[in-house]
């Protein structure tokens, strides 16, 4: 067997092997074959499509262009929601991983999750310079958004363990 260390070529694998079975009439041919190894193909498609979901998640967050407070909100929310179900399921999907000699290296707290919650601090930035011009043009409400500025910035800090320098800037206007 093949040892692959990079996740990448797994889904570089997964996408041609989804090419060649695409055909065949029916996966179910594949049952024919005692010595197909069919559970670790689903493996192979499990891993590639958990990276590709993180790493699509990772750069629509790090680009994103929404500057409402609302898509903000919502996206921050749907990247926590993915991250701790992806953390709580983590264990067990690196034994599954590891029994097919499929790298996991991705799933580690310094991997790719660390990419996207680092990614939020982008959320925490537009956020916060969105709610200072609001305060600014609305002095009546000033310290209403402001504390509503700190409450998102704060979670997004807990979140991603830490600001990047744009984020700590915006955090000290604060």
């Amino acid at each position: 067997a093949v040892k692959v260390t990079d996740i990448e070529d797994i889904v570089t694998f997964v996408v041609w092997m989804e090419g060649e079975l695409s055909r065949l009439v029916d996966d179910a041919v594949l049952k024919g074959f005692p010595d197909f190894p069919m559970k670790k193909v689903e493996m192979l498609r499990e891993a590639a499509a958990e990276y590709k979901k993180l790493t699509d998640l990772e750069t629509r967050t790090r680009n994103w262009v929404e500057s409402g407070r609302d898509a903000l909100i919502r996206q921050q929310e749907k990247v926590e929601k993915f991250i701790t179900s992806l953390e709580k399921n983590r264990d067990k999907m690196k034994v599954n991983y590891e029994n097919y000699h499929i790298p996991h290296t991705w799933l580690s707290d310094t991997g790719l999750i660390a990419k996207v919650k680092a990614a939020c601090t982008v959320l925490a930035t537009q956020y916060m310079r969105n709610v200072a011009q609001e305060a600014e043009k609305n002095p009546r409400k000033r310290d209403a958004l402001l504390l509503e500025g700190v409450q998102f910035g704060y979670k997004v800090h807990r979140f991603a363990d830490g600001f990047d320098a744009s984020s700590t800037e915006c955090w000290e206007v604060f």
